[in-house]
């Protein structure tokens, strides 16, 4: 390769990373390959050679005029394959010069605030390495000037207070200034640098603000009539105020805030004087001060009415709606205004009051109770019609007289229970009367039955000694009750007594009548259903029967509760009189007895038909059929002898009286139609077939009926007889159709 010997210029301002220059060389073929190196002149690397292209680069921004104006670099290029292959030169490298920016001397300084416009703060410094022009500044101020406070000389850099207002410690106490040098070179360079300015406090006087103040006349005590206005540029210092003179230097005050009211025991009256002066100042803790004038202004205000009211009115308690109580007057010192009058507190209901002349009166449907309430408070109220309106109240005490009042009677009824007894404690009739310690008697006007009496003295309803109280009968009784005071002044009310519903025994109407029975025969006993009855409707009934001391029944008889029949059939053993007693109970259990005697006959000849011996079957004649009824027994072989109290199941066949049945008794029947069949007796004119009503007991007397001394001798002919009979009542019942 071939390299030759080169000059080349490179500006000091060169930036790391620019090719300042590209080294001519050739190759010996084309193909060949070389690496190339600086082998001197290149101090710490501060170039790099490229060997493909020649390119010389600056590998770091160091160049500098003003220490270094030329470089030389020795270089060699050598073939990559062949080292002998090589050839060197020498590069020269002029460093041109360029224009630098200054640097400029940051500082700090102090400033007591206040101070007058041109004072001199500091004069800025600035270094620039480049001579002539380049070396010279114009100086700025591009930051932090707030209010533009400070100005610089743009030759000499000095700094001085341009505006003395912004130079306030309470406002702006450091001031943050960048300061600017630009050089004259070509281009211009600039540098910055800070200048911190610290403010140094120092005491101002306290400054106070033109204001105009006003307050309304007749103002209370403490009505605040504005704020002094001042201002102190020292940040938290302590001001005091004062009234230090004026006009109205005594009615006012001021306190530590500056807030001006109205002086205790002053009255500011418009119509008197409508405006006052006084001076104030301020102190702050330095004593600096600041005073001012200021004028107060008394603004015109609506009077107050005034009222005059009487403290006191009597009234007796009984008054009616309308009365008139009395008058109130009031007066205005403000002249055309109107007036009117009004009433309040817990009495106002009770009065009404004209709102023009002010005369009180009572109200309607108002009531007074000296007992409950006897002194009453009233307030009366005038107001005006000024803007704002005004109003005067006073307490008016209105005194009750006591008036006799009538008793009354509180609504209440009473209970009393049915059938209580004379004397029985109902209960007391309340009454009151609404004068304390009256006396009051109570008396009965009139009942709608005799129930109740009343104690005069304490009002005690009792059951009266002839009262008869059944709720079925009656079930309220309305009683007017008339209570009076020691006035004679009276009330009546009329009382509701109500009988307590209670359960009444059943009651037997008619004691039972005694009965008799017969020792074999059935006995029946009925009870009529009216014969119990019970007040209480709806009331249900239960019945028994027992013997007289409440035992069960005898065992020969029962009672049916349902139908109230007592029934049964005595023997010879139950004869005797045998005393019962029938009960009848109610749901509550009440019950009510009487008594009655049943007598048992014992029956000697329980076969034998009394009231018509010859009647066997019982039907009220006599026929064939009776003698027929007998000779069937006979002949059925049952027992001739009839046991005493045995029932007459076969019929009465013992028609001869003498517990024997046997042919004679039907021969007795044969006998008597015989007799009727031939004419005599009862049954003459008729035939023995015919039958005959039996109307009373064959006589006694005949010869027929002494069976006992006969029977013997008589019996074989009877028998035959019977014999002949029978067939005779044979074809007797044959010819019947």
């Amino acid at each position: 390769p071939v390299v030759n010997d080169q000059t080349f210029h490179v500006s000091e301002a060169a930036v790391a990373g620019s090719v300042i220059s590209v080294v001519q060389f050739t190759k010996g073929f084309p193909s060949q390959i070389l690496s190339a190196s600086i082998t001197s002149g290149n101090p710490a690397g501060l170039f790099t050679l490229d060997a493909a292209s020649g390119n010389l680069t600056l590998n770091r921004a160091e160049l500098d005029f003003e220490t270094t104006k030329t470089y030389t670099l020795n270089v060699t290029f050598i073939d990559t394959a062949n080292a002998a292959l090589t050839d060197s030169a020498t590069i020269q490298l002029i460093v041109d010069d360029a224009n630098e920016p200054p640097v400029v001397a940051s500082t700090t300084k102090s400033l007591t605030e206040n101070v007058d416009v041109g004072t001199v703060l500091v004069t800025m410094a600035a270094a620039d390495p480049d001579a002539g022009l380049a070396g010279q500044f114009l100086w700025s101020i591009v930051a932090g000037n707030t209010g533009s406070a400070f100005a610089i000389d743009p030759t000499t850099g000095e700094v001085r207070v341009n505006d003395a207002s912004r130079i306030d410690y309470e406002a702006n106490p450091v001031f943050n200034l960048t300061v600017r040098a630009t050089d004259r070179g070509t281009p211009a360079k600039s540098g910055d640098g800070s200048l911190v300015v610290t403010l140094l406090n120092v005491n101002e006087a306290p400054v106070l603000l033109a204001q105009t103040l006003s307050v309304i006349e007749n103002s209370e005590a403490g009505t605040v009539v504005g704020t002094i206005r001042g201002i102190d540029p020292d940040a938290n210092d302590t001001l005091q105020w004062e009234i230090t003179g004026g006009s109205g230097a005594d009615l006012f005050e001021i306190n530590s805030d500056g807030q001006l009211t109205v002086a205790a025991g002053v009255k500011l009256d418009f119509e008197e004087t409508d405006q006052y002066e006084i001076e104030v100042t301020v102190a702050d803790a330095g004593l600096l001060t600041d005073s001012h004038l200021y004028k107060v202004n008394i603004q015109d205000a609506n009077d107050a009415p005034l009222l005059n009211a009487p403290s006191q009115f009597t009234l007796d308690e009984d008054v009616v709606s309308g009365f008139v109580v009395g008058a109130v007057t009031a007066s205005d010192q403000d002249a055309t205004q109107q007036l009117s009058f009004s009433l309040s507190g817990s009495a106002t209901a009770k009065f009404a009051i004209d709102s023009a002349t002010g005369e009180i009166t009572v109200a309607e449907d108002a009531t007074f109770d000296f007992e409950s309430a006897p002194t009453l408070s009233l307030t009366v109220q005038v107001t005006d019609n000024g803007t704002p309106a005004k109003t005067t109240s006073s307490v008016v005490t209105i005194e009750l007289n006591d008036v006799n009042e009538a008793p009354s009677i509180s609504p209440i009824g009473f209970q009393v229970p049915e059938n209580s007894a004379a004397d029985t404690d109902i209960g007391v009739l309340i009454a009151t009367d609404p004068d304390a310690g009256d006396v009051l008697s109570y008396e009965i006007v009139e009942q709608t039955a005799n129930w109740v009496t009343i104690d005069p003295v304490t009002g005690a309803f009792m059951v009266a000694s002839d009262a008869v109280i059944d709720f079925e009968t009656l079930s309220i009784n309305d009683v007017k009750v008339r209570v009076t005071d020691r006035g004679e002044l009276s009330v009546e009310r009329v009382v509701q007594f109500q009988a307590l519903d209670r359960n009444d025994p059943p009651t037997i109407l008619n004691p039972l009548p005694d009965a008799n029975a017969s020792a074999g025969t059935l006995f029946t006993y009925s009870i009529a259903a009216n014969t119990v009855v019970d007040q209480d409707e709806g009331d249900s009934l239960r019945f028994f029967m027992t013997d007289g001391v409440g035992f069960p029944l005898p065992s020969w008889l029962s009672f049916n509760a349902t139908t109230r029949v007592l029934s049964g059939t005595p023997s010879a053993n139950d004869a005797g009189a045998t005393q019962l007693r029938f009960t009848a109970t109610d749901s509550a259990g009440a019950a009510a007895s009487t008594q009655f005697t049943v007598t048992v006959t014992a029956i000697t000849h329980p076969w034998h038909n009394t009231d018509a011996p010859l009647d066997t079957n019982g039907n009220g004649s006599v026929s064939p059929v009776d003698a027929l009824i007998v000779i069937n027994y006979l002949n059925s072989g049952a027992p001739r002898e009839i046991t005493s109290g045995s029932a007459p199941t076969f019929g009465f066949l013992d028609t001869s009286k003498d517990n024997v049945v046997s042919p004679l008794d039907a021969l007795l029947v044969i006998n008597v139609l015989n007799r009727r069949g031939s004419g005599e007796g009862e049954g003459e004119g008729k035939g023995a077939g015919e039958s005959a009503s039996i109307s009373a007991q064959p006589s006694q007397t005949a010869g027929y009926f002494d069976w006992a001394e006969k029977r013997k001798q008589a019996e074989h002919e009877l028998r035959e007889e019977l014999i002949e009979l029978l067939a005779n009542v044979r074809s007797s019942f044959d010819r019947k159709p």
